[in-house]
């Protein structure tokens, strides 16, 4: 298991945005990540965009790379969410982000696996 790290460079994108392809990934690339936070305009979480299902729809010519559904933690001690956030790493191999929100779904800032000693 690798070391868990919270990440506090959030990476965002406007639900009204994700139709544009060239801005979706620019996105990507210009910030280097390798998930985008889609988010409403009172900055609230309403998907993820993962760079791997971005460039698989690419490939198919599909644009159904939005999930709605995604492992979120809510904020806690960091004791606490680095533990639950060690679980959903385990139970549902994730291998992006796992995003920390207030109580209004706004995001605080993300827990990402430590790969190769970078954060």
């Amino acid at each position: 298991m690798k070391d868990l790290v919270i990440h506090n460079r959030i990476n965002t994108i406007s639900e009204y945005l994700i139709d544009e392809i060239s801005i979706v990934f620019n996105q990507f690339f210009s910030q280097n990540s390798r998930i985008l936070y889609v988010t409403d305009c009172w900055e609230r979480l309403k998907g993820i965009i993962t760079i791997k299902d971005f460039l698989e729809c690419l490939k198919n010519k599909n644009r159904d790379y939005v999930k709605t559904k995604c492992c979120v933690l809510y904020e806690k001690c960091e004791n606490e969410l680095l533990s639950e956030a060690k679980d959903l790493v385990e139970r549902f191999h994730i291998t992006t982000a796992i995003p920390v929100l207030d109580e209004e779904n706004r995001i605080l800032y993300e827990i990402i696996s430590n790969f190769e000693g970078k954060t």
